[in-house]
């Protein structure tokens, strides 16, 4: 304490001392104190933001929340205040200093970020007793407010009157110490590391690198040092420059004795992408050893004024900005000007839908929001901004295009990120890609890439979901590559994150799940074909596998309805035009069938391999379902829809009633034709299904290894 130093205590007993007084209308205490603000990071913010305008190098926040005996004490080494500077800088609500001091401090000329003059009022948020204690100039005050009285006096229309008490002696010779008490449980409950994390985030002034202790000091104590022997020697050289604007740079923020430091800015280390503006000026310790950082352009257009710093950026899972229940949700970029908050949330106001924003988290600085020649833009709570200010609209349109080419970048960079770590973590899917052709290589690691990057929500099952999506995602791949199509093999590969559930999810189930299958059972029914064509077997194949496999009538045949009902009406329908009716023996060997295939009408007749059958009869056969079903079709409405009659035979049909004139082939083709019919022998489906599948067998000489890796990534 200097020589000079005057106390200011209580009044004597029973005498009312004035020399303080506090107006302000109970309406401006609840709107703009009491109820302004909902949580203490809130209101320690509003006080390391006057420390900064009061040029202080280091606040300190002594949390001691808990028991009878409650209080928060936040102290800072600034200028601090004279009695006379109390009365008319916290004591008057909406004393404006950038109108009455200018825009800068007086010391480090230090950009003011208070504007409004009612950020002091938070402290009325937590607490119903505030106690300030300042020193400046070797004069030394305090006074007490307590919430309650002030109220009180509101409603009884007199003045109200802090009463002066003694100095804390922990006041050093300059600065300001805030103690408050009779806390407000509710809005001060949070834990110390939550405090620390969410100051943290609030400001982009704080020297987050404290020195080294030595032996012996703790951490703020080291920081004391520091801050001294600066002091030290500007006061041995005051024309010391470099010992000037260093001090002029430092400003720490401790509490409970430990500084805030880039630790407490859990959301850099959780970085893949990091995007800056103008430079990079995050420490590089700070960040993930792996981080890739981009420097975008800082200049707003509209004006040449208007620039911009900060970052922002990615993290592996969109989880990671909302799992630590301390630093609250990260899920947002903060805008910041004259190195505090403006707007706590700017994302929501770019109208950009992308799943980018699902992982991203930033903090921008633009102090051309608050300028001392501008209208003030900001809401009372600093939590948004004035929209329609054309400075607004600027920033919002710079960040838009921002996040949208960081968005490209970060489809394109990130799943060749992922691809590498699948291709270093799962040995089934890197032998898989090493197998492909080299032409499909690198599409189909893209693929890879871009659904192991996928955000899956966490639960028992998320390992196994993300299996599945390989799964998918290799059989789309072996569906497109059969084809050789090189150009919806990139279209695959390159699809944004957004895209490729929605790709994967409506792939045609049963061609998803059963494509291999499918193909392989095809393989084997003609291989089964071409082994069995010994006459006296042939009876059985047709039995057994032709009606199971109409496909090798027609390849589009994939898929045919069987509707009973229908084919016992034709049936019966046609036994009254003449048709003889198959014995029951023959109807369990299934040697006439109706079904629908891609909404046609198909009736199929199969005749014994060893019978050698006329066309006519066929004919006549033919007919007599025909007109069946074409009386059917006009009962329901229906006679415009397609039919067709298909003959399985054995041997070539003969043409006994073939005019002399003409060639046997050409009357049963005509004969058919008149059905609308088709005959084929059995002979000739083995060697067409050959065939039309011969590409697919050759094609599939590797069809075990596919086989194997979706079998691997079931286990």
């Amino acid at each position: 304490m200097s020589d000079n130093a005057v106390e200011v205590s209580s009044a004597e007993e029973g005498a009312p001392d004035e020399t303080y007084e506090m107006k302000i209308s109970m309406s401006v205490l609840e709107a703009l104190g009491i109820n302004l603000y909902s949580n203490a990071a809130a209101v320690v913010s509003e006080l390391v933001a006057n420390a900064w305008d009061a040029d202080a190098n280091l606040v300190e926040i002594n949390w001691n929340a808990g028991g009878d005996d409650a209080f928060v004490e936040i102290s800072d080494d600034g200028r601090g205040m004279t009695r006379e500077e109390l009365k008319r800088k916290f004591l008057t609500v909406g004393y404006s200093k950038r109108t009455t001091e200018g825009g800068l401090s007086d010391g480090y000329k230090r950009p003011f970020m208070g504007r409004k003059g009612i950020g002091k009022l938070s402290v009325f948020s937590i607490a119903d007793t505030v106690e300030v204690h300042s020193a400046r100039n070797g004069e030394r005050n305090a006074f007490r407010i307590e919430v309650d009285e002030l109220k009180k006096r509101i409603e009884d229309d007199k003045a109200y009157h802090p009463e002066p008490i003694d100095v804390l002696p922990a006041l050093g010779a300059h600065g300001t110490i805030i103690r408050l008490t009779n806390l407000r449980r509710r809005r001060i409950d949070v834990a110390l590391n939550a405090l620390r994390k969410r100051v943290a985030r609030r400001f982009d002034v704080l020297t987050l690198v404290a020195p080294k202790a030595a032996d012996g000091e703790t951490p703020l104590d080291a920081v004391k040092s520091q801050i001294s022997d600066l002091r030290r020697m500007i006061e041995a050289d005051p024309a010391d420059t470099t010992a000037s604007n260093a001090l002029a740079g430092l400003f720490y923020v401790t509490l409970n004795g430990a500084p805030i430091s880039f630790d407490d800015r859990i959301e850099l280390k959780k970085l893949e992408y990091l995007w800056e503006f103008g430079a990079e000026r995050i420490p590089a310790e700070s960040l993930a050893a792996d981080a890739v950082r981009t420097v975008l352009p800082a200049s707003v257009p509209g004006d040449s004024t208007w620039l911009v710093s900060g970052w922002f950026g990615t993290t592996a899972r969109p989880d990671q900005l909302v799992e630590d229940d301390e630093a609250g949700s990260l899920k947002n970029i903060m805008v910041l000007s004259r190195g505090r908050p403006i707007q706590e949330s700017i994302l929501e106001r770019l109208d950009f839908s992308r799943l980018f924003v699902s992982y991203t988290t930033g903090q921008i600085r633009a102090d051309f929001l608050d300028t001392d020649d501008q209208d003030d833009i900001a809401t009372s709570d600093r939590q948004r901004l004035m929209e329609d200010d054309p400075r607004v609209v600027a920033l919002r349109d710079f960040l838009r295009a921002a996040l949208l080419r960081a968005s490209d970048q970060w489809s394109e960079w990130r799943p060749k990120r992922k691809a590498k770590e699948v291709l270093a973590n799962n040995k089934p899917i890197k032998d898989w890609i090493e197998s492909l052709p080299k032409y499909q290589q690198d599409p189909a690691t893209k693929l890879m890439g871009t659904i192991e990057s996928l955000s899956i929500p966490e639960s028992t099952d998320a390992a196994k979901d993300r299996r599945r999506l390989f799964q998918s995602g290799i059989i789309a791949f072996e569906r497109i590559g059969l084809r050789e199509d090189v150009e919806r093999l990139n279209q695959l590969s390159t699809m944004q994150t957004d895209d490729i559930l929605t790709v994967l999810a409506t792939l045609d189930s049963y061609e998803s799940a059963m494509y291999l299958d499918l193909i392989r059972a095809r393989i084997e029914t003609i291989q089964s074909f071409k082994d069995d064509v010994a006459e006296n077997v042939l009876e059985k194949v047709l039995q057994e596998k032709l009606h199971a496999n109409l496909w090798l009538l027609d390849p589009a045949w994939d898929r045919i309805s069987q509707d009973v009902s229908m084919e016992e009406r034709v049936f019966e329908l046609a036994e009254t035009f003449g048709a003889e009716r198959p014995e029951e023996d023959a109807l369990k060997r299934i040697d006439l069938r109706y079904c629908n295939v891609q909404n046609r009408h198909v009736i199929i007749e199969l005749k014994r391999p060893g019978v050698k059958p006329d066309i006519d009869v066929l004919y006549d056969q033919g007919l007599t379902y025909i007109r069946a079903l074409t009386q059917i079709l006009e009962e329901t409405g229906r006679s415009d829809e397609p039919y067709e009659v298909i003959f399985v035979v054995g041997q070539k049909p003969g043409a006994k009633k073939s005019p002399p004139s003409k060639n046997p082939d050409d009357y049963s083709r005509e004969r058919v034709a008149e059905l609308n019919g088709r005959v084929f022998r059995y002979q000739e489906l083995i060697h067409k299904a050959r065939a039309q599948y011969s590409e697919y067998i050759e094609k599939n000489k590797n069809l075990t290894r596919v086989a194997e890796v979706l079998d691997a990534l079931s286990d």
